[in-house]
Order: structure tokens, then sequence, then C-alpha cells
């Protein structure tokens, strides 16, 4: 641990010895007076939101953004000086996460929550790097301890499970061709949805044999130095080849193609002549919206969703497609081939995603028990 320069020795990470050494330490720190510093005692929460903002822009991923800024609407009812934002009113602010409710009325889980009090703290951390507020601000807030499991209202995640390839195709049957190549897409590379949906001609390496697929963007960047590579088979390769013939640098699968699509079948459909008059006003009309240059993961589950829902069938998320191949690849292969296909780091992160192989414990339990 370093604060002002000076580095404290805490002990082995993650012991008890450690923890209890950092809270006596951060309690000294706390009781001894503020040093004078250069920081403006006239910056205000909402002021340190804006600039973090527009620093977070271009510095973290747009999902990530998206996130700080869903976490800056928690802040703006408290809209106090920033140097007397303390661990009370990060509290209150927690407070307020739990008690709001979504769209469809469910509430923020345990571990969003949690995720979400983590960012403030790294924003104040962020102002004090800027001489906006003090360090001191910054450390008083890790006072406040995380919502412990069994202790808060806030509900759980549920756990990602595996999906059955049979649902995915009695859904995809139902979707535009767009969506069901990035379903397919997912089931032939186990790549995360994200990765699939921003596919471009120029970032495929047509190589002898096996393609490479390198994401512009993804979950990992900024975090490692390592390339994520798709690995492109046989099967893989003559499903995007179709895609691939259009600009180098455009998305392969888009909301607007998916669109005209569905506008054909409602044409094709159609039983009765389009009048004039119908034909005069689509040319006026104008979209309210503009399609978006691509899908992301928020777009393609909505599609999946609402396919499953228009047709009565069990619902079911594109991450789970990367369970399935996970799991798969994992009993059929092993732990070292998933964590390639996956491209983890570690292959404990590969763990949570391959589902374990229970017939062995079945099998012992036969046995033994």
């Amino acid at each position: 641990m370093e604060f002002q320069g000076r580095t404290y020795y805490l002990g082995r990470y993650g012991s008890k010895e450690s923890k209890a050494k950092y809270q006596k330490i951060l309690a000294e720190i706390l009781v001894k007076p503020i040093p004078k510093t250069k920081v403006s005692s006239s910056v205000r929460v909402g002021d340190l939101c804006r600039a973090f903002l527009d620093h977070a822009k271009s510095y973290y991923s747009a999902d990530e953004y998206t996130h700080y800024r869903r976490c800056t609407a928690f802040l703006k009812p408290h809209d106090t000086l920033a140097e007397s934002f303390g661990p009370l009113l990060l509290a209150s602010v927690r407070d307020d996460m739990l008690a709001y409710r979504k769209r469809n009325g469910e509430p923020l889980t345990r571990r969003y929550v949690n995720q979400q009090i983590g960012r403030v703290r790294r924003m104040f951390r962020w102002g004090a790097s800027q001489e906006m507020v003090s360090p001191l601000v910054h450390a008083a807030l890790g006072a406040l301890a995380g919502l412990r499991a069994g202790k808060t209202t806030a509900p759980e995640t549920d756990p990602i499970e595996p999906v059955e390839f049979s649902a995915v195709d009695a859904t995809i049957a139902h979707v535009s061709p767009q969506v069901a190549s990035l379903a397919r897409f997912q089931q032939l590379t186990g790549c995360r949805p994200g990765e699939a949906c921003v596919l471009r001609p120029c970032d495929v390496e047509r190589r002898d044999g096996v393609w490479w697929y390198r994401p512009h963007a993804h979950k990992m960047q900024g975090r490692t130095t390592k390339p994520r590579i798709v690995f492109l088979g046989p099967k893989a390769q003559e499903l995007i080849e179709p895609w691939l013939d259009r600009d180098p640098e455009s998305y392969c699968w888009t909301p607007a193609e998916s669109e005209a699509w569905r506008q054909e079948q409602r044409r094709l459909a159609r039983k009765t002549k389009v009048q004039p008059s119908q034909l005069a006003r689509r040319k006026k009309r104008k979209p309210l919206k503009p399609f978006r240059p691509r899908y992301n993961h928020r777009s393609y589950r909505k599609a999946i969703h609402d396919a499953c829902n228009k047709h009565g069938l069990p619902s079911w998320s594109p991450n789970q497609i990367r369970h399935t191949v996970a799991t798969q690849v994992r009993q059929n292969y092993g732990l070292a081939a998933a964590q390639i296909v996956l491209g983890h780091a570690r292959a404990d992160v590969t763990q949570v995603y391959a589902e374990r192989d229970l017939s062995l414990g079945n099998k012992l339990a036969t046995e033994i028990g």
C-alpha cells in the first residue's frame, strides 16, 4: 500500500493480517489533519461526474462508459461539495440503487450494486489524480464495505447456464438472417456476443486452412496486450463468406439490413395489392430514430427474446451459447482447449464458463455409496 509517497507493507495479500493492518493504517490516516493541497474547495460532485465522463468516453469501452453514465445518474441528487462526500453519502447512494426498479420492475442485483459503488470510488480516485478532490476523500470511501450475500435485500445474479442447441435452432428459425447468422457464428466459434456483433471483412485473416478473426473491439481490450483471436474452421468460413462481400470496414450484420429483410417478408406475405396512396406515404415517411451501424449485445439479445416470446419458445440469451460451447469443448478436448477457444488468459476463468462434468460424480456415488 502506498499513500502520499510512503509505502506500507501489509503482509501476505488477501490474508486476515493484511486486511486488519490495512484498516488500522487507514484509521490512522483519517484522524490526521488534512494537509494543504492545491485542491479547489468549490468542486462539486456534479462537476466531477461531468469531467470524469469526458475522460471515460475515450478511455473505456462503450459498454463500460454506459455503466459509468448510469452510475452518475444516482449521484445527481447528492450534488454536494466533493470534499464533503464521505462514506455516509456513498451509503445513501447505494440505498437509492437498492430502491431502484428497472423497466420490467426488477431490482438491481447485489453484484451489480457493488460494481457500481466500485465505479463511484474509481471516479473519486481519478478526481484525486487530477487534483479536483483530496486523496483522503477516496481513501475514506473505501471504509464502506460491500453488500454481502444473504445480508441484503438485493437479489443475487442468476448463474448463466448452457442452452441446448435444439432450443437455439428452434428460435433462429423465426429471426432475420442477420440475427440467425450471429447465433450460428457463436455456435461454431464460442466467441462472446459482442465479438460476433463487430465482425468486419477487414478483421478476418484468410489463411490456409483455419482463418483468424481479430475483433477490433472486445471485452478485454485495454486490460491485456495479448491479441484476441477467434479461430474460424470450414463451417464458420462457409457461414460468413457471403457476408464478407461488402466494404472492408463495414459491419457484416446490421439492424438496417435486418429491417429491410423484415419488410420484404411482409410484402411477400401480403395478399392485397399495395395502394398508390400507401406508396406515397412510405416515401415521405422518415424513421424517428436512425438505425445503429451494427448490432450490440443488447439489441442482439432483444431480438432473440422477442422471437422467443412471440412464438412461445423457452427464453435464452446469446451468452448461454458461449457456455454451451465451453462445456462441449472442455468435455471433448480438455480444459486447455476450452481456454484457447474462449480466449482466457487464466484457466480459473474458463472453469466458470465450462460446466462441470457431473458424470464422474455420479459414477463415484454409484460405486462408493
